[in-house]
């Protein structure tokens, strides 16, 4: 369950994330660098930036996931 409601979460974050930049990922991180646009190096930063926290967050959940497990045994 608790899995689910990530995916979900994230699913609508990307949707949102998607219209706010006007433009999917390959759009704005492959497409419009090479324009030089300072929207798209705002938007290729932000992605890369939220990519390096969410690998963080995941790892921190396992983590502590690892030390209550540890706790138990």
């Amino acid at each position: 369950v608790a899995d689910l409601k990530n995916h979900l979460l994230g699913g609508a974050l990307m949707g949102v994330g998607g219209v706010t930049a006007l433009g999917c990922t390959i759009g704005q991180g492959l497409s419009e660098v090479s324009t030089l646009s300072l929207a798209s190096f705002l938007a290729l930063g932000s992605m890369i930036g939220a990519a390096y926290a969410t690998v963080k967050v995941q790892m921190w959940t396992l983590q502590h996931a690892a030390d209550q497990d540890e706790g138990r045994a």
